[in-house]
């Protein structure tokens, strides 16, 4: 009973230093997670950004390979354009020519066939 007695009393104590208080450990300890924490943070934002990054890289490649690919394509019309110009243009003459003598001889071409069909008579 006594000694439950002498548990039960507060005492007056002499005030301890806080820096006695805190367990060096424990300090570490929580020092280490703080840390920890903050790195995790840090690293987080990194990767979001690294991976933020790569996505703008593969969309900028992607970007880039069309490119190559459309000033490719451009390149080869534009050549098979330039060689099949004039070719083209001589058969914008040859049909000019033609449709010319078409409409020279659908005059000349209806009194022949006149007279040519009522010859055959």
């Amino acid at each position: 009973m006594d000694r439950l007695a002498d548990a039960l009393i507060v005492r007056p104590s002499l005030p301890a230093p806080v820096a006695a208080a805190v367990d060096p450990i424990l300090e570490r300890n929580v020092m280490n997670q703080l840390v920890s924490f903050e790195v995790d943070r840090v690293m987080s934002v990194h990767r979001g950004y690294l991976r933020d990054l790569a996505r703008r890289s593969r969309k900028t490649g992607r970007m880039l390979k069309r490119l190559m690919r459309d000033s490719k394509d451009a390149k080869r019309k534009a050549k098979k354009n330039k060689t099949s110009a004039p070719c083209a243009k001589e058969n914008d003459d040859a049909d000019k020519n033609h449709r010319d003598s078409d409409s020279h001889s659908d005059s000349s071409g209806d009194s022949s066939s006149s007279s040519s069909s009522s010859g055959e008579e």
